[in-house]
């Protein structure tokens, strides 16, 4: 199933990056983000398809506005002490990782085994 995969949050936009581990893609119709439990369907992703194997980067940043070019916007910023949620067509939360304060240089990662830590983004 997708699941978060990364999170930045130190510089001038916050972002979300979705990973697709599967062998075939995925349509993410329906599918929700949100940094609040009470209201998981806070933003819903746009119809896009992650390939196989694929990420797909998110933005997070207040934004209102839904022109084509600021679609893969959140309506939302991410801040530390947050837990940050992705739902699927059900409402059923697939995958969540808590945000937590960084430097400009890091980013907060998941392992293989499922546990997010932070790392040095790699240039």
């Amino acid at each position: 199933e997708i699941y978060i995969s990364k999170l930045y949050t130190a510089g001038d936009s916050d972002s979300i990056t979705l990973f697709n581990p599967n062998s075939y893609d995925v349509k993410l119709d329906g599918y929700c983000l949100s940094d609040k439990a009470s209201r998981l369907d806070r933003w819903q992703i746009p119809s896009v398809t992650v390939k196989a194997q694929g990420e797909l980067i998110i933005v997070c940043k207040n934004n209102s506005d839904t022109s084509a070019l600021q679609k893969l916007a959140t309506n939302f910023n991410l801040s530390a002490g947050e837990i940050l949620y992705l739902t699927n067509p059900a409402g059923e939360i697939i995958s969540s990782a808590a945000v937590v304060d960084m430097a400009e240089d890091r980013q907060l990662v998941r392992g293989k085994d499922g546990v997010y830590t932070v790392e040095e983004i790699r240039k």
